[in-house]
């Protein structure tokens, strides 16, 4: 279903139940860099499920940077036997033994 322009009445691939219709991204377009792909897969979706799948999307994408910024942070603590065996950059942010 090719949703442009106005809005159409069909089934959210989502809840299954029949709204007015979006277009949402399968993969969200924050997760590409730019310039974006020019043909991102798309599925016709109501606007409530649209807006909780945008909400979980950036979620993932919070997550998963955070996740990385702490590995990099756990490979720079791992061999050190205590505290004060750290960098002095590594210790910044956290309180003092």
């Amino acid at each position: 279903m090719r949703i442009k322009g106005s809005q159409k009445t069909g089934l959210c691939v989502y809840c299954g139940e029949t709204k007015l219709l979006t277009r949402d991204h399968v993969i969200a377009k924050y997760f590409f860099p730019k310039p974006l792909p020019s043909k991102m897969l798309t599925v016709a979706a109501c606007e409530i499920c649209q807006k909780e799948k945008k909400g979980l999307d950036e979620y993932l994408r919070d997550s998963t940077a955070i996740d990385i910024q702490a590995s990099n942070n756990l490979l720079t603590l791992r061999g050190r036997r205590s505290f004060a065996d750290l960098p002095p950059d590594a210790r910044s942010g956290f309180a003092s033994p």
